[in-house]
């Protein structure tokens, strides 16, 4: 979304800040600053994450189970076609702080893929968890009898609040 937006603005640019009339080196200037601006958005809003969480696909069974094992559970609710989630991707699970407490915690992290109506994760999303559409994470805690859910982009610093309370591993 946001990428579409400055797209939008450089575009505005390129045609709307110059006319027919305007010299040559203006034209050039703000065709440049223009095409600048969005390749650097390009590059700084749409380049994939890096993957730093061992994904677990999504699988009701295994969540129940270590659930039942008293294990911390991190599902992460998202589709191929969703830019916010990819922003949560980029914001909050490619931090490497969060990636380590993961991994040194034993949190049980679920990818629950919502690309297909007919996915079961895309199933559990609305019948399970009650929730309308992605991005949503949902953190189960050992111990604790409701989940945390965050439905915004940027909960990380009270993702890693939390996984910093669990014992390790």
């Amino acid at each position: 979304m946001y990428f579409a937006v400055v797209l939008a603005f450089c575009v505005w640019m390129w045609g709307g800040w110059v006319t027919y009339n305007t010299k040559a080196v203006r034209k050039w200037l703000v065709r440049i600053i223009a095409v600048g601006l969005a390749v650097a958005a390009g590059w700084g809003l749409l380049k994939p994450a890096k993957v730093l969480i061992d994904w677990q696909s999504y699988d009701g069974s295994v969540i129940e189970s270590a659930l039942s094992a008293d294990r911390p559970v991190l599902i992460k609710f998202t589709a191929d076609w969703c830019l916010s989630c990819k922003t949560v991707e980029k914001l909050v699970y490619s931090r490497e702080d969060i990636a380590n407490l993961v991994e040194e915690k034993n949190v049980l992290a679920v990818k629950a893929d919502t690309t297909a109506s007919d996915y079961p994760a895309t199933e559990a999303l609305k019948n399970v968890y009650n929730e309308p559409g992605v991005p949503v994470s949902i953190y189960f805690a050992p111990g604790e009898t409701e989940p945390v859910r965050w439905r915004d982009k940027s909960f990380g610093g009270e993702l890693k609040s939390l996984l910093e309370k669990l014992a390790s591993k």
